[in-house]
């Protein structure tokens, strides 16, 4: 019987050694794809750590934005306001000692690309003197209504000069 037991033990200890690495493997392969997961997690982590510290510094920027907003809608008035327009075009020649001669209004067109925005161009006429122009462009560069000159046209004429002035208001259509 002894050389039965040791003939047995043998194969048996094989057997035991065989499925004891079998299963070691399949532990290997386990926590290879643990290993798998947690980079991709990590990974994904950190892409949602990007996007957090992306939405913080947007929010950080909200304050100003709401701020320069505010300033755009003080200078985008809801309707065209033509009337007050004249008075301050009008209020800002009598400062700068400018002879107002005439203001024509072109057709309005809707700017491309800005919902609800609105152009009125304008052709303005001055008559005065260089620094006398350049005291109306200072009131205009202070003034609440968004307005770009597009054209600056000077003549000579015998009391000073005219001031051929295209330019164009804006106002945010409701």
């Amino acid at each position: 019987m002894e050389i039965k037991r040791g003939s047995l033990l043998v194969p048996a200890l094989v057997v035991l050694l065989i499925v004891g690495f079998l299963l070691s493997l399949n532990q290997w392969n386990v926590l290879q794809l643990e290993r798998q997961k947690l980079l991709e997690e990590e990974q994904l982590l950190s892409a949602a750590k990007a996007r957090l510290a992306g939405l913080q510094a947007l929010e950080r920027q909200s304050a100003e934005l709401a701020a320069e907003w505010e300033v755009v809608e003080r200078l985008l008035p809801r309707s065209a306001r033509v009337e007050d327009l004249l008075l301050d075009l009008q209020a800002g020649a009598d400062l700068a000692e400018m002879n107002f001669g005439q203001i024509r209004f072109a057709e309005r067109v809707n700017v491309e690309g800005a919902t609800g925005l609105v152009e009125m161009p304008m052709q303005i006429l001055f008559d005065g003197s260089y620094h006398q122009l350049m005291n109306f462009l200072d009131y205009l560069s202070l003034y609440e209504r968004a307005i770009r000159i597009d054209e600056l046209r000077l003549s000579q004429n015998p009391d000073g000069m005219t001031v051929n002035m295209g330019a164009s208001a804006f106002y945010a259509a409701e």
